[in-house]
């Protein structure tokens, strides 16, 4: 039965379009200003490449629970099964990968927790009753909105540590997919390639911004909340 499904023209056309909607992604020219955990993010950098993960995701885990039911059906016989070697192969690859962004996701997710726990230092001290009481008697504007400043800088970090935890998980997600994907072809469930062909069509779409999320982070924390501190 799965045999004719993926036979079917017209119906393996909307299966890769579901799948390939990452390619898409990237050509909207209009940033998605939806919000990370109920605030906007303070850079229009991070917040499309957020918001492209998560779509790209979205259509990832979409597809692979359609093709889950359509393999609980009994299933025709793949004229070619995949070879142990060429899945061996895909999941090296994919792991390979895995590893070099999971560790820039850490790395994001640490230098964001270290920010937010800087601004609140520098908040609760611009704040303090005994600051407040300083600054009467100063003559810096600058210095009577200090405490308004640091109440600032710990929105700006704490949302960025939101997108940066929520990009660890996305990572996280797909690596888990395509494992599964691996798996529904090495039982039969999909033509020949067709794993391999979903992570190819993930590196064309996604890689390049992926490998510079780490530098987007740095340069965000360096413009919008710079502290005392030093990085972790």
């Amino acid at each position: 039965m799965l045999s004719r499904i993926f036979n079917n023209q017209p119906l393996m056309k909307g299966f890769w379009t579901v799948f390939l909607v990452c390619d898409l992604a990237f050509a909207q020219i209009q940033p998605d200003t939806k919000a990370i955990g109920g605030a906007n993010l303070p850079t229009s950098e991070i917040n499309i490449f957020i918001s492209n993960e998560r779509q790209a995701l979205e259509a990832l885990s979409s597809g692979t629970k359609r093709l889950e039911r359509l393999c609980a059906a009994p299933l025709k016989p793949q004229p070619e099964r995949p070879t142990a070697q060429d899945l061996s192969d895909l999941r090296s690859q994919i792991q390979d990968r895995s590893q070099r962004i999971g560790a820039s996701a850490e790395r994001s997710v640490s230098l964001t927790q270290f920010a937010v726990t800087s601004a609140r230092q520098d908040n609760q001290q611009a704040c303090s009753p005994l600051n407040r009481m300083k600054s009467l008697f100063m003559s810096s504007p600058a210095d009577l909105l200090s405490c308004d400043i640091t109440k600032r800088q710990l929105e700006l970090a704490t949302n960025l540590n939101i997108a940066a935890k929520e990009w660890f998980q996305i990572h996280e997600e797909r690596k888990r997919l395509f494992g599964q994907l691996i798996l529904l072809e090495s039982n039969g469930c999909t033509r020949n390639g067709f794993a391999q062909r979903m992570v190819q069509a993930h590196e064309r779409s996604l890689a390049v911004f992926e490998d510079q999320a780490l530098t987007l982070f740095e340069n965000a924390l360096r413009r919008e909340v710079p502290t005392s501190g030093n990085k972790p």
